[in-house]
């Protein structure tokens, strides 16, 4: 899974695109425990402002329609 992960936040971080990071909890005291993934955004330089759930603003901001060209 790991290198999965690594090369996921790669092609995310080369191509702009945004992610949502989450604990994939399967009980409740690891809800927001972010202990697996952290390490893998510090090691590809994974950049914060490509991190849609770091700030609620910018969540909605991403999940409100676009208009078509």
């Amino acid at each position: 899974a790991v290198p999965n992960n690594l090369e996921l936040l790669e092609l995310a971080k080369k191509y702009e695109v945004p992610v949502i990071f989450g604990s994939d909890a399967h009980f409740s005291t690891m809800i927001a425990d972010y202990g697996n993934i952290m390490p893998l955004a510090e090691r590809t330089q994974f950049p914060d402002d490509l991190v849609l759930n770091y700030n609620p603003e910018k969540f909605r901001a991403y999940l409100k329609p676009t208009p078509q060209k």
